[in-house]
């Protein structure tokens, strides 16, 4: 179960929970009392664990070996959240390729089969990432990203990067 639900299954059991104590065991409240009660409690819920579902988010986005890069599929053009222009670099310092909106599928070392084009709503890629004995590390198509943990013991993944070692 992913952790999400897994958060969201315990804040309503928690919710749940609350509800009932508040309106069964204290029967000598006033009813605005049970309803405080009830309604603090609640609201502390996401205050003491809101770091522990992080944490296991982030644990559970960590192992993940396939995702997808932003770009081909969420946001358009127009958009200002998407930065112009498309800087792809190879490794830590290496060469930088700065890509605009004007440009159109451009295949740079096309034997290393790095494709770079513009989609509907951003830029797309596709290209094999090996190590140097050959061994398919990462492939990309079309934006979703895959790693053969075998030949890549560590990776690095927000929505608009990718880094492996």
């Amino acid at each position: 179960m992913e952790v999400v639900w897994r958060w969201i299954c315990w804040f309503s059991f928690w919710s749940l929970l609350t509800v009932f104590v508040a309106y069964e065991l204290p029967y000598r409240l006033p009813q605005k009392t049970r309803l405080a009660m009830c309604a603090t409690l609640i609201f502390l819920f996401p205050l003491l664990f809101h770091g522990t579902a992080v944490h296991q988010w982030r644990a559970e986005q960590a192992d993940k070996v396939e995702g997808d890069l932003l770009g081909g599929s969420e946001f358009s053009y127009d958009d200002p959240r998407l930065k112009w222009p498309v800087i792809l670099q190879v490794g830590v310092s290496g060469p930088k390729i700065t890509w605009g909106t004007s440009n159109a599928g451009i295949k740079w070392f096309e034997d290393a089969g790095l494709k770079l084009e513009a989609g509907k709503r951003g830029p797309i890629i596709t290209t094999p990432i090996r190590d140097r004995n050959g061994n398919l590390v990462v492939s990309v198509e079309s934006n979703h990203w895959r790693i053969y943990p075998e030949f890549c013991s560590e990776k690095n993944y927000t929505t608009d990067s990718l880094g492996t070692c």
